[in-house]
């Protein structure tokens, strides 16, 4: 419809303009090369809208010359009535707008700031567990996983400020970030593992603390990885995505060379370095623990129960498991240099 107006030799009349548009003065080429540039507006799409708001009220004469009978000719400027084709923001005044902004970035600060204090990864709030934090850096740390594990030494690498995901955040985060899985290598090939590096980003509408699986597998499990992750992401990508595709992982520049910054993905690395992606279209049908339920079944071992209530250990459980840990851990240590 949009090209119509600009092509059909019957609409290229005289343009009527909308009194109400914060542009004055547009024509319609210049409209319709602004809508191009923007490329994010759907004209059709507000001319069908603003039908349906005017009801009984719409006469048909908005896209220029008289009711059909109504004797228009061939070579009578016709007037185009821009308004058909504003969107709702669009027919908004200055101040109506302003407000309107305003409203939004409170009601976001507000839902930032809720979503902050009860974040389980921000060490600031409320809901941290401090107690099985086993090692902090600057911007990273690591803390070990209880409960949801798939092995004693199962942990999180963590950016201590809330960001959604690994292709998001700072440079000296992911430089930190590379430094605690160098470290974790070093002590999975020190008892002999390999090991499994994970992350699951999506639902960034509500605010998620990015985190990354840092899993101590055995050797076999690691080296069988790349044939299993891919089969298990070929097969799940018919439910998940119009698009089957496995996107392979550099070993330079991890996940932020292969995933788009905001996009939602899957992604898992081996100890050597390089791995798998898959950026999520439907994320509503995402399973959060998609990588550890393929890698439990890979280790022969019963899927661990994923976020969910009724499955904690005791205080006293909780901090042998740390001790253990960190006797492990103490060598390979960075942050107490």
């Amino acid at each position: 419809m949009c090209e119509d107006l600009r092509s059909n030799p019957r609409k290229k009349g005289k343009v009527k303009e909308s009194r109400e548009s914060a542009r004055e003065g547009e024509g319609l080429e210049e409209f319709l090369r602004r809508e191009r540039a923007q490329g994010e507006r759907n004209m059709d799409e507000d001319f069908v809208n603003n039908v349906l708001r005017l009801g009984a009220r719409y006469k048909g004469t908005e896209l220029g010359g008289k009711k059909r009978g109504g004797g228009a000719g061939e070579d009578e400027e016709e007037d185009v009535d821009m308004k058909m084709f504003q969107s709702r923001d669009d027919r908004l005044t200055d101040v109506a707008a302003a407000e309107r902004a305003q409203q939004a970035a409170i009601t976001q600060h507000k839902a930032q700031t809720a979503a902050l204090s009860q974040c389980k990864l921000c060490p600031g709030s409320k809901a941290f567990a401090s107690r099985l934090m086993v090692a902090n850096g600057q911007h990273v740390y690591l803390q070990l996983v209880v409960g949801s594990g798939l092995s004693q030494q199962h942990c999180l690498i963590v950016p201590m400020k809330h960001t959604q995901a690994a292709t998001t955040c700072e440079e000296d985060v992911w430089a930190e970030i590379d430094t605690f899985k160098a470290a974790m290598r070093a002590m999975a090939k020190a008892r002999g593992n390999g090991i499994l590096f994970m992350e699951t980003a999506l639902g960034f509408s509500k605010r998620p603390h990015a985190s990354i699986d840092a899993v101590p597998v055995p050797l076999e499990v690691e080296q069988d990885a790349p044939l299993y992750f891919k089969q298990a992401l070929l097969e799940a990508a018919d439910e998940w995505a119009t698009h089957k595709k496995v996107i392979t992982v550099p070993a330079s520049g991890g996940i932020r060379r292969a995933v788009p910054r905001n996009f939602a993905y899957f992604a898992v690395e081996w100890g050597g370095g390089g791995g798998y992606a898959h950026v999520i279209e439907q994320e509503d049908r995402f399973p959060a623990d998609f990588g550890r339920g393929v890698v439990a079944g890979m280790m022969g071992v019963d899927p661990p129960r994923f976020n969910r209530k009724g499955q904690g250990a005791s205080a006293a459980e909780e901090q042998k498991l740390v001790d253990a840990f960190q006797k492990h851990w103490a060598p390979y240590d960075w942050t107490s240099a």
